[in-house]
């Protein structure tokens, strides 16, 4: 076998590149598209956060963060609380109207109004169990004292409480406008909405 000329050779006094100081390929490929990772973030967004913020926490760039972000405004998922820097935070009104008219579309108003009414009623035995008119009132920490309960279960059925009456709201609303359209028809809304569920 013939040796390659000298010139062709490696330099034996240049150090050998130090690759476990290269990026992992997994950080660099990421998975999912960069849209539905910075939805999936701007869903999250319960207090105002700034487009770095929100690239940090989806994983894309800035720019195509910035770009993305201000398309989620412009369709009314996000509201824009501040200009400089940009700041946004998620738009809970357009999730429930993206909700109601999800139901309004696929449910009939009779199955709408009887998912209305199941959930009335779970309303109204949380109204007795608690002995309060809504979740808000209720302090945690006081009723499982003062009931010989666990914090945690409290706590689990306060929550399913609001999630009950969140749930009415959209159920409500659903029902007003398969009313108003004459029943389930096509949906006007193009985004993908399959996390949200009865």
């Amino acid at each position: 076998m013939k040796l390659p000329p000298e010139e062709r050779n490696a330099d034996s006094t240049v150090e050998p590149p130090d690759f476990s100081t290269l990026d992992e390929p997994n950080d660099i490929v990421q998975t999912g598209r960069t849209r539905d990772q910075i939805y999936t973030t701007v869903l999250q967004l319960n207090e105002p956060a700034t487009v770095a913020e929100i690239a940090e926490r989806a994983g894309p760039g800035v720019d195509a963060t910035r770009e993305y972000v201000r398309w989620f405004a412009d369709l009314g998922l996000v509201s824009q609380t501040q200009d400089q820097p940009e700041q946004y935070v998620v738009n809970r009104a357009y999730l429930h109207w993206r909700r109601a008219n999800r139901l309004s579309t696929e449910y009939s108003e009779a199955e709408l109004v009887s998912h209305l009414q199941t959930v009335t009623e779970d309303l109204e035995q949380y109204r007795a169990a608690f002995g309060a008119a809504n979740p808000g009132d209720i302090a945690i920490h006081e009723f499982a004292d003062e009931h010989g309960r666990d914090v945690a279960a409290v706590w689990k059925d306060v929550s399913a409480w609001e999630t009950a009456q969140e749930r009415r709201d959209v159920l409500a609303r659903a029902l007003e406008m398969a009313r108003q359209s004459g029943g389930p028809a096509e949906s006007i809304d193009p985004v993908d909405d399959t996390e949200l569920e009865v």
